[in-house]
């Protein structure tokens, strides 16, 4: 079963995508244990003296270089929903 309870990696982060937050960064640390289901996933620390670009910029690295993360699924997803 998945991890997400049926629902696709891309569903999944299409969804927090849509959620408000007072600090950007809280997006990322709510999503951090929830994204290690997957394998062991580099995250950064949930610490608030990174900047939200540098939390940002980790998480990209991390999915990117994942093997078990479907990157490519989540960018053919962007462009589908014409986000890039």
């Amino acid at each position: 079963m998945s991890p997400f309870g049926g629902v696709s990696q891309i569903e999944f982060l299409s969804m927090a995508r849509a959620q408000k937050a007072t600090d950007a960064r809280d997006k990322v640390f709510a999503l951090q244990d929830i994204l290690k289901l997957l394998g062991p996933i580099s995250f950064p620390d949930s610490v608030y003296t990174k900047s939200t670009k540098d939390v940002y910029t980790a998480v990209a690295k991390a999915l990117v270089t994942d093997t078990q993360f479907n990157i490519w699924g989540v960018l053919h997803h962007a462009i589908s929903q014409g986000r890039l």
